[in-house]
């Protein structure tokens, strides 16, 4: 291995080469640099080695001593600008906060200026590039003209028409071709063989191959191994036609000129083979041939997961599908669609085990509540399960609830339409509108019991009381309900008005606070015109202390940053390459367990379904030697028949086993594929980790010198608004007086007892009166004041 040391003149910073093998980009180089993490180079892309002077890199002294040259508006201020001692004043505070805020105003202020510029510029210039082009088409106008004059006036010589229209004209000519194809050269569009016809003096040169920009496209995009979608096979194909052009009648009465037009061939996106395109299945998205449509189709119809069958997510019309299959496969297509487009609570399902289809509308009874399959068995469709006979169904609702009505209202049913029947007056005999006949008190046939009217009126009697029982019990309910009601409306009256007294309360507090304020206000204003004086010689000191400090945590922030840069990054890139080994590791284990966890589960199936075809032989036996039990040519006809069974068992096993072995190797596959996939995305992430760091490192770099050039101009205007604060608040930082009667009301009262005199009396002495008698006041907004 090779290493070579190089400068490099962005940064500063040594770099040493070394030219190793890639475990997945055999060309590519891996760099390191003084930092300790790899710089990957992609392919086919050397690194120059630098040859400059050491005296012409650009180091961190170079950079830091140039802070002028640096863009610092575009990074944010350091941290250390912002610390602030607790003891420090607020005024030092607000200082603090808004020198910084300022500064960053007067940046985006500039920056709106300068885009304004720009845009303004780029108007400008707009406008002069539109007069320019118009300038331009006006002298090509005159130009053609002149042209096309000069060419009417110039002799015609006696050619050959096909000669004179084949053969490629002037750039500057302004003549028409007839028949020419839009946007295409009239020269390519002629065969060869016709422009060594028409051009015989034209020089012999050697015949070049076809420059094949779009094919070498899709090859860049699929490559050997990868199959080519329908777009790019139908391209392909057109690339590679032989046009049949004809561009003069001349030329089409020559049979030797015309060609035969190749069948286009187009691939199947399934099984990757290509056929004519006639005989192809246009999809949404791509072209199926017809076995592997019919096998989409027949997916589609073995689960509900997978209908309706779509291309790319996108359904394929029912018109493509009705049109392509046809026999058993259409049949099962249409049952599926009627089945799958009902709502899963809406089907009903056969409830014998062994048949379990599902019942078609048609062959549903609303009225009975049953459900008739092909297999003329019935279900209830309440329940889901097998008929009640001429019980009804236990979960009928309905059913309950009217039983339950009728037995409060003594209502009889008829022994045989089974209707209930409800006796209005006149004696116990009733007759049911099926026409029988029975006793209302007993429910047996009429003139086969011993009733009387005694016991019909017992019974009447006994279902009026229960009635009433009911309605009581509805009533008591009610009005239970009401008086619910009522309590809950007379608590909301009490919860308000509770409220209105509590705010009415609150109201006279805060009045009473505010009142108080307004009083402390008045006696704060003769202290702070005493302590403005005071105050800025203090800040002033205390600012030039908070400079120091902040410079020395700059400092101090920048020195372990840039430690903490270049250790992380190292540290990052060790944990990165001893992640990736782990996880190469794991992932190679994994791919092998999931192949082999992929065999043994198709062991297994293929065991569970011979087991399933030697029961179902047996059972289909085992029916064959009872139907055929005692008929002439019994054993002959069961053994034709099982024979049959056989074949056709065998025949779907074939299949299964066929498919089952694709899709273990497609398993496989995909396995190894995603295992490669992985690699490279470790080798990728450990490339973009280097060119991270890099970029961190160089960011951290210009980052530093912006903030000390951030902490120079914050210093500054600190010093700015230190004066722009003292001078307003000597002028015009007193309250005004006037606003605090205009705010709230102040009593004279209270300010004839804090000030010893009329409040009004003397107008320009009130508030020196009131400054003098602080403890008057004080008294005064005392709670036992008043």
């Amino acid at each position: 291995m090779t290493q070579v040391q190089v400068e490099d003149p962005g940064l500063g910073v040594s770099l040493v080469a070394s030219v190793t093998a890639n475990p997945f980009h055999h060309e590519d180089a891996w760099w390191e640099d003084e930092y300790g993490g790899p710089m990957y180079e992609e392919k086919g892309k050397g690194v120059g080695l630098g040859t400059e002077e050491e005296d012409d890199s650009l180091t961190f002294d170079d950079l830091f001593n140039n802070l002028d040259d640096v863009e610092w508006k575009q990074y944010d201020p350091p941290v250390g600008l912002q610390w602030i001692a607790e003891a420090d004043p607020d005024e030092v505070v607000r200082v603090i906060r808004d020198s910084v805020n300022r500064v960053r105003e007067r940046i985006a202020q500039e920056q709106e200026e300068e885009l304004r510029r720009v845009q303004e510029a780029a108007a400008e210039l707009a406008r002069l590039e539109i007069e320019q082009q118009q300038q331009v088409q006006q002298g090509q106008t005159v130009a053609a003209d002149t042209v096309i004059t000069t060419e009417q006036r110039a002799p015609t010589e006696p050619e050959d028409v096909c000669m004179k229209r084949a053969a490629p004209l002037p750039r500057t000519s302004t003549h028409r071709q007839p028949y020419v194809m839009p946007k295409r050269s009239l020269r390519k569009d002629i065969p060869a063989e016709i422009r060594s016809i028409l051009s015989p003096d034209t020089g012999a040169k050697p015949k070049s191959k076809r420059n094949r920009s779009i094919f070498s496209l899709l090859w860049k995009s699929h490559g050997p191994d990868r199959p080519e979608t329908s777009a790019a096979g139908a391209a392909r194909s057109l690339l590679y036609r032989t046009d049949d052009v004809v561009l003069d009648p001349t030329l089409s009465a020559r049979p030797e000129v015309k060609q035969k037009v190749e069948p286009v061939q187009v691939e199947c996106v399934s099984c990757l083979d290509d056929f004519d395109s006639r005989d192809m299945i246009k999809a949404p998205c791509h072209h199926y041939c017809v076995d592997c449509f019919e096998r989409l189709i027949g997916t589609a119809c073995e689960n509900e997961q997978q209908w309706p069958a779509k291309c790319c997510l996108n359904q394929i019309p029912d018109e493509t599908i009705t049109t392509v299959i046809r026999g058993e496969l259409l049949e099962k297509w249409r049952n599926k669609g009627w089945e799958w487009g009902l709502p899963v609570s809406d089907r009903i399902y056969c409830s014998e085990a062994n048949c379990s289809v599902w019942c078609r509308p048609h062959e549903i009874n609303r009225a009975q509540n049953i459900a008739t399959c092909r297999n003329r068995h019935r279900t209830c469709i309440i329940c889901r399960g097998a008929e009640h006979g001429r019980e009804a169904c236990p979960q009928d609702r309905d059913l309950a609830q009217t039983n339950e009505l009728a037995e409060e209202e003594g209502w009889k049913r008829c022994y045989g339409c089974n209707a209930f029947v409800e006796h209005r007056e006149a004696c116990q005999h009733m007759t049911c509108r099926c026409g029988a006949e029975f006793c209302y008190v007993c429910s047996a046939r009429w003139r086969t019991c011993h009733c009387t009217m005694e016991q019909l009126a017992a019974v009447k009697a006994e279902a009026d009381r229960r009635r009433m029982q009911r309605e009581v019990r509805e009533a008591e309910k009610e009005a239970e309900l009401q008086e619910i009601l009522r309590q809950i409306e007379e608590y909301e009256r009490e919860i308000a008005l509770k409220t209105e007294l509590l705010r009415q309360e609150q109201e006279r507090i805060a009045e009473e606070r505010r009142q108080k304020e307004l009083e402390q206000r008045i006696q704060r204003e003769q202290a702070r015109r005493q302590e403005v004086a005071i105050k800025f010689s203090g800040l002033r000191e205390a600012f030039e202390r908070l400079h120091d400090i902040q410079r020395s945590m700059v400092h101090d922030m920048h020195t372990q940053e840039d430690e903490q840069l270049t250790t992380d990054n190292a540290a990052k890139m060790e944990d990165l390459k001893e992640r990736h080994a782990q996880e190469r590791e794991n992932l190679l284990a994994t791919v092998e367990d999931k192949i082999k966890l992929q065999e043994a589960h198709v062991e297994s199936e293929y065991a569970a379904r011979l087991s399933d075809e030697r029961q179902l032989e047996a059972q289909y036996t085992s029916q064959l030697k009872l139907y055929w039990a005692g008929k002439p040519n019994g054993q002959e006809q069961l053994e034709s028949s099982l024979k049959d069974f056989q074949i056709k068992m065998d025949r779907g096993f074939k299949a299964w086993r066929k498919w089952m072995d694709t899709e273990l190797a497609t398993y496989s596959w995909q396995m190894r594929e995603e295992q490669t996939i992985q690699s490279e995305l470790m080798a990728n992430a450990e490339r973009r980790l280097h060119e991270a760091n890099r970029a961190t490192m160089t960011a951290y770099m210009q980052r530093r010198a912006g903030q000390l050039r951030w902490v120079d101009v914050v210093v500054k205007e600190r010093a700015i608004m230190l004066r722009e604060m003292e001078h307003a608040e000597i002028h015009n930082g007193g309250e005004d007086i006037d606003a605090w009667f205009a705010e709230a009301t102040l009593s004279e009262e209270s300010v004839a007892a804090a000030t010893g005199a009329p409040f009004g009396s003397n107008p320009e002495s009130d508030v020196a009166r009131i400054a003098d008698n602080d403890d008057e006041i004080g008294v005064a907004l005392s709670p036992g004041a008043n």
